[in-house]
């Protein structure tokens, strides 16, 4: 499948963000995952299971990068 966006932020990294960012990198749907969450355990397991390119812990910041 074909590339259809850019860029996804996903704001909570959390059962269902986590899941959701995951689905998005395994169908190729985006080329970047910027995953937003305040908690930083779940910022880095999320990079470490390379399921964001990206973490940020400001919405502001995250979202002004997608």
């Amino acid at each position: 499948m074909a590339e259809q966006f850019g860029r996804a932020a996903i704001v909570g990294l959390g059962l269902k963000g986590g899941s959701l960012a995951m689905v998005l990198r395994k169908k190729r749907l985006v080329k970047e995952v910027i995953g937003i969450d305040t908690d930083a355990t779940a910022l880095t397991k999320a990079l470490h299971r390379d399921i964001v390119d990206q973490a940020v812990d400001d919405l502001d910041q995250g979202l002004a990068q997608a």
